[in-house]
């Protein structure tokens, strides 16, 4: 586990975001173009590989759309695997917590669908959709994130 103020390549973090089974996602300033960005990074208890993670970072740089979480840089810093992904204000399990118009509601609703909708049409099954894997941005910009189970669809 990382901590706060630590330095990973040119990445200082500024705290642990979540974590899951197989990763932690930290928030990080990038010393470098001075703006801040989300870290996930496989848990060293985590031996499958990072098959999975490179699965994760070829799926997501596939999509350009407004509503897919943008991958910025993936490599290895001190043998750790290091994504680095745009930082959001917070997921939409988060949002979903405090009260929200029925015109929100239904923006969020249509941004998710047009995320998925663009996947798809890209032959790529996210098969991990839920309220976690989407992040809020400013001006509620909704985005997909977490593609590491995501399948392609090779029929046609």
């Amino acid at each position: 586990m990382l901590k706060a103020r630590q330095i990973i390549g040119k990445y200082r973090i500024l705290g642990r975001i979540a974590t899951g089974p197989l990763a932690d996602v930290y928030s990080a300033q990038d010393t470098i173009q001075k703006v801040k960005v989300a870290l996930k990074i496989p848990k060293s208890s985590y031996h499958m590989g990072h098959e999975e993670f490179l699965h994760e970072v070829r799926v997501a740089t596939k999509l350009r759309h407004p509503n897919i979480l943008a991958v910025l840089n993936a490599s290895y810093i001190d043998k750790l695997f290091v994504i680095a992904m745009e930082l959001g204000d917070e997921s939409l399990a988060d949002r979903v917590k405090r009260r929200m118009s029925t015109t929100s509601a239904l923006d969020l609703a249509g941004q998710a669908l047009a995320a998925m909708a663009h996947a798809h049409e890209n032959k790529i099954i996210h098969c991990d959709i839920k309220p976690e894997n989407f992040i809020l941005f400013p001006d509620n910009q909704l985005r997909l994130a977490d593609f590491g189970f995501a399948k392609l669809n090779l029929r046609t």
